[in-house]
């Protein structure tokens, strides 16, 4: 497996782990299916006696919706911004976290 595959599963599920909530049932299935039971889309659709399309295009708004809900509200950015910070561990990097911490991005 290619490393950017995993980094983007992974950045994915951490989304899903924020804002998987605001999906809609269908989307949240899909995503559950495919990204943590790791699920084809086929066995996914035998499961739920549904086309491989169906499944594809339900995957397909809950990674656009995740990235889109990102992209407005940054917890995911700004948890790995504060871990960096506080993974450093200079007095500068403290400084940061503690700022971002108390004023956001």
């Amino acid at each position: 497996m290619k490393k950017d595959y995993i980094a983007d599963r992974l950045h994915l599920i951490a989304l899903y782990d924020l804002y998987g909530p605001l999906l809609s049932k269908t989307q949240q299935e899909a995503f559950e299916d495919h990204y943590l039971a790791d699920l084809s889309l086929g066995e996914i659709s035998e499961d739920r006696n549904t086309t491989r399309s169906a499944v594809g295009d339900a995957l397909h708004k809950a990674e656009a919706r995740l990235e889109e809900i990102e992209s407005v509200l940054r917890f995911e950015e700004t948890r790995k911004k504060l871990l960096s910070y506080l993974e450093e561990g200079s007095e500068e990097s403290l400084a940061k976290a503690k700022e971002l911490l108390e004023h956001g991005i």
